[in-house]
């Protein structure tokens, strides 16, 4: 198993390594610098305004079935056609509870159709990782790795083509930019149902009920964990377009540094999407996890440490170098979030782990307790600080989580470190910092600084064999 998610874990961040940055700082930046503060701040409030409602376009399921076709892959042929009729009913809820909630919270005719066409396009996003819960399920890793990012390609090569290769004479609008994510999503979908029709052949879906009440009722303490999840990691934006002064040219400011956050927070995301799956599986055969956790951890933590470092220690020069509209709080907003990042990347590894466990009954009530928490605080931080504020309740309440998650953890599986084990990560993270602090400090170009101070970072990490190389490459090669 350590094999299985060593190849398929390199496989997944190279693809999205070859795509998510080129999207991120070619395409989405280059949308913010072109639009303005004011018009994409307003598109990401409405985009995390969307996502809030998220839970119930899936309600658990992407979860739920990826975990039970794991551990039963013929499943599947009963599971398939009933679900998609119960996620296309949901869809058709999602939209008219986010229409309304629009309407209550009194947004204009522009947001309004802005919001039909994002709620149509997140209603895409949910079709199509229950498509691939199915695929990453049977165990088709390299299909699912592909799909993990295709609708970005898509979009990176529709933007591309309109931003500078003016191959359409049309003005680019954030309307635009968001119907172009809409074909993509679309695409997406149609490859990722071909690739289960063609593994699996076709389904039977006459006599299948519309509605399945038996399966939403087992995977709703998984809609509840995503409802509790995505209320927190998204209402931030919401509430700074909403309560702050400066609404939405505050929730642009804090764009700047979400964007960047939410790239890299997605190496998690892939570790999560991986484990899930294997984790589920090492129980229904009563394996140890710990080995892989163990590996997942080292991996991930020492990558984000190394990160984060870098990132903070040169987070002026990169946001000036990104941004053509760059405001002093900004920088202490991306510090911040970048800081985020590590409780955030903890949180999936051993979330997940509770997940497939079956824990969810702890997991709830520690989300249900860090959106209160998150909540307050940004009630009485975003009125004073704005996006300063809104990044600040993002730490705490992220790290609050990760703390919590560990000690279950630890309680549950036993889990224990040593101490020669925690004087190399503290000894790993100071050497890591000082050796930042030291290059950020030099008088040469920060791009030269920052490839130094990695370079070294990484070489600390493998003299402290934080990552072992011989380990990998063993495993790689292990039949």
């Amino acid at each position: 198993m350590k094999k299985q998610f060593l190849i398929n874990i390199l496989l997944l961040v190279l693809l999205n390594a070859l795509i998510k940055p080129f999207w991120v700082f070619g395409i989405d930046r280059t949308v913010q610098n072109m639009l303005g503060h004011q018009v994409y701040g307003l598109y990401f409030a409405l985009f995390n305004f969307a996502i809030l409602f998220n839970t119930i376009l899936d309600f658990g399921i992407t979860n739920f079935n990826n975990k039970s076709i794991a551990q039963n892959p013929q499943l599947i042929s009963s599971y398939f056609p009933r679900l998609i009729y119960t996620k296309l009913l949901l869809g058709v809820v999602y939209l008219l509870i986010c229409l309304a909630m629009a309407i209550f919270l009194n947004y204009n005719k522009t947001a309004l159709v802005l919001i039909g066409i994002l709620a149509l396009n997140q209603f895409l996003a949910s079709i199509l990782l229950f498509l691939r819960s199915n695929i990453s399920g049977l165990q088709l890793y390299l299909a699912d790795s592909i799909l993990s990012v295709v609708d970005r390609f898509f979009m990176v090569v529709l933007c591309s083509a309109l931003i500078w290769g003016k191959l359409v004479n049309v003005t680019f609008s954030i309307e635009l930019f968001v119907l172009l994510q809409t074909f993509s999503y679309f695409l997406a979908c149609f490859m990722a149902l071909a690739i289960i029709y063609n593994h699996h052949g076709k389904f039977e879906f006459s006599g299948v009920p519309l509605f399945s009440r038996g399966l939403l009722f087992k995977s709703f303490p998984f809609a509840l964990l995503g409802f509790l999840m995505a209320i927190h990691n998204r209402i931030d934006a919401v509430f700074l377009e909403r309560i702050s002064s400066s609404g939405a040219y505050e929730a642009g400011i804090y764009a700047q540094s979400f964007r960047i956050f939410d790239a890299i927070g997605m190496i998690a995301v892939l570790f999560a999407a991986l484990l899930l799956p294997m984790f589920a599986k090492q129980f229904s055969k009563g394996e140890d996890p710990r080995p892989l956790v163990k590996m997942a951890f080292s991996m991930l933590f020492t990558s984000m440490v190394i990160l984060v470092a870098n990132l903070v220690g040169f987070a002026f020069p990169i946001l000036n170098f990104l941004y053509v509209d760059l405001v002093p709080k900004a920088v202490s907003v991306f510090i911040l979030l970048m800081l985020t990042l590590i409780p955030v990347s903890l949180n999936y590894i051993f979330g997940t782990l509770l997940t497939a466990h079956g824990n969810l009954m702890h997991l709830n009530r520690i989300a249900g307790i860090t959106l209160i928490i998150n909540i307050i605080l940004n009630l009485v931080l975003i009125p004073m600080h704005g996006a300063v504020g809104a990044a600040i309740s993002a730490f705490v309440s992220q790290l609050f989580a990760c703390l919590v998650q560990i000690f279950l953890c630890r309680k549950i599986f036993a889990f224990h470190i040593t101490l020669d084990q925690s004087k190399q990560y503290l000894v790993f993270i100071v050497v890591t910092i000082l050796m930042v602090f030291i290059f950020s400090q030099i008088q040469v170009s920060f791009l030269t600084g920052l490839i130094f101070s990695g370079t070294f970072s990484i070489t600390i990490a493998l003299l402290f064999k934080m990552m072992n190389l011989r380990e990998i490459v063993r495993l790689i090669r292990a039949e």
